[in-house]
């Protein structure tokens, strides 16, 4: 059994919200991002781009996962106004057609995923 100190314990829970975010960020940020490109969202892609790129320093766990709720935050407030029915803002490529049927419903459902990956960067930090 591994060590139960408080400091140990908060690098677990460290680790374990850093590890949702990064499955988060594989699983939904290709699609994500589309949305956020169709929506013609650009804040939001911003706080995505940040998200993607983001380096922890060693020690300094705490305060990424500080940067890390700013940003998901924002990503969920944009996606959270998405309204019923939205349409495209650019061009739809063939490829895209599928998804725009229901943008609003992927759009809510990234939110949705979102919140969630939110919520455990909260419990970390608490």
């Amino acid at each position: 059994m591994g060590c139960t100190c408080p400091s140990c314990t908060r690098a677990q829970v460290h680790s374990i919200a850093f590890a949702r975010l990064a499955a988060y960020l594989e699983t939904e940020g290709p699609t994500l991002a589309r949305v956020l490109t169709l929506l013609d969202i650009r804040g939001a892609l911003a706080n995505l781009e940040a998200l993607q790129t983001l380096h922890v320093e060693p020690g300094l766990e705490a305060v990424a996962l500080s940067d890390v709720a700013r940003h998901l935050d924002r990503l969920l407030g944009d996606l959270a106004a998405v309204p019923f029915r939205a349409k495209p803002q650019i061009p739809v490529e063939p490829t895209d057609r599928p998804l725009v049927r229901d943008l609003d419903a992927a759009a809510h459902w990234l939110g949705a995923r979102t919140q969630d990956v939110l919520s455990g960067v909260h419990r970390a930090l608490s």
